[in-house]
């Protein structure tokens, strides 16, 4: 996409204004008594020093950036937060490298493209040298979190890059495994079936026939949904799916009393409990057979 052309405010990068070469330093010749020879070399001398000391205050900066913690925020709230030094991370929608305009700069434009977008990261032309890709080409449909001061300029809110490690590739989570997967499945549909309390009922249960569970909590943990799992292979159920249904709980009421394990006392202790879970206490959402 082509970029209507942007003219960045130049004077928020211009220094300390144009004087700070003719300053003298203490005990310099006077004005029209120098030579023009030592003027131009007095100039230079003043110039260095006003280079060494910006270059020492954008130093200063970068390392403060990465000592003190920033608080992050999405792209979409950053204008909330002007003025504040903070990390705004988004998607990099569409960039530009606008070779011809004053400045040189690139722009990274979060969430949409160019004039659309909720944020924006410059990158000057003197700072490009420093990055080892073309940030136009390297940032591009990649999510990125900018670390700087958020400013208004043209009514978007800006992020100035100085620095490479100012902008940062988020690691990436690794993809969920099918246990996992499995897991969360499970976690969500009995969460929602039963109570805390009937979940603990179902853990006591499944333990006294001898599944391993390793805590009696109200909670859905993995060490119950592999029981289930387990549960419903032993019983030659032809649907493994995981879920205690109405008919998996008759199921286990079948187990409970048939159990050699348990002793009379006990399975009339743990059929009671499997009589409350079939009297679906929760809402009646036990009654669906799914």
């Amino acid at each position: 996409m082509t970029h209507p052309t942007r003219h960045p405010a130049s004077h928020l990068r211009q220094g300390s204004g144009g004087q700070a070469g003719t300053r003298h330093s203490k005990g310099a010749v006077p004005k029209g008594m120098a030579s023009s020879k030592n003027s131009k070399k007095v100039n230079q001398s003043n110039n260095k020093r006003v280079r060494t000391k910006r270059r020492a205050a954008i130093t200063g900066l970068i390392v403060i950036l990465f000592m003190v913690p920033l608080f992050a925020i999405d792209a979409s709230e950053a204008e909330n937060y002007v003025g504040e030094v903070a990390s705004v991370c988004g998607y990099v929608a569409d960039t530009k490298y606008e070779i011809k305009t004053k400045g040189e700069p690139t722009f990274l434009d979060f969430t949409a493209p160019y004039p659309a977008q909720d944020f924006s990261v410059v990158i000057w032309g003197y700072d490009r040298k420093k990055f080892d890709e073309k940030p136009e080409e390297f940032y591009l449909n990649k999510s990125v979190c900018a670390r700087g001061k958020i400013r208004i300029y043209r009514g978007k809110p800006h992020i100035f890059i100085d620095h490479p490690k100012q902008l940062v590739l988020p690691k990436a989570a690794p993809p969920p495994s099918e246990e996992d997967l499995r897991f969360f499945k499970s976690k969500e549909y009995h969460e929602y079936k039963y109570t805390k309390c009937e979940v603990k009922m179902i853990k006591l249960v499944f333990k006294a026939l001898g599944y391993k569970i390793d805590t009696v909590e109200e909670y859905w943990t993995r060490d119950i949904c592999d029981a289930v799992f387990e549960f419903q292979e032993n019983n030659r159920v032809k649907k493994i799916n995981g879920k205690l249904t109405r008919k998996m709980i008759l199921l286990l009421e079948d187990n409970v009393h048939e159990s050699e394990e348990l002793s009379y006392k006990r399975r009339v202790h743990y059929w009671n409990m499997v009589q409350k879970l079939l009297r679906g206490r929760n809402k009646g959402t036990l009654l669906e057979d799914m």
